[in-house]
């Protein structure tokens, strides 16, 4: 069953980079976000700590910090993940 899932990727200038997808878990989440950041970033250390929100809301929508608190969080090594 695909699940709605907010990536974050530390971002080089500071912050993190969000990536909206589904999928059928964290894991596959934060490979298919990996994928895409790499597209249009330098390729990311294996040591680099990615972010998965499962069912999380996008920062666009006025109540998504308390909503994603409220999610089940992974975190995921880039090295492991590839």
């Amino acid at each position: 069953m695909l699940r709605p899932c907010i990536v974050f990727i530390p971002d080089p200038r500071g912050g993190n980079q969000a990536y909206q997808l589904e999928a059928s878990s964290s894991f596959e989440a934060a490979r298919a976000a990996i994928g895409v950041h790499e597209t249009h970033f330098p390729r990311l250390a294996d040591r680099t700590v990615v972010t998965v929100v499962v069912e999380g809301k996008p920062a666009s929508l006025c109540d998504y910090e308390e909503h994603n608190r409220k999610q089940p969080t992974y975190r995921h090594r880039v090295g492991r993940v590839r």
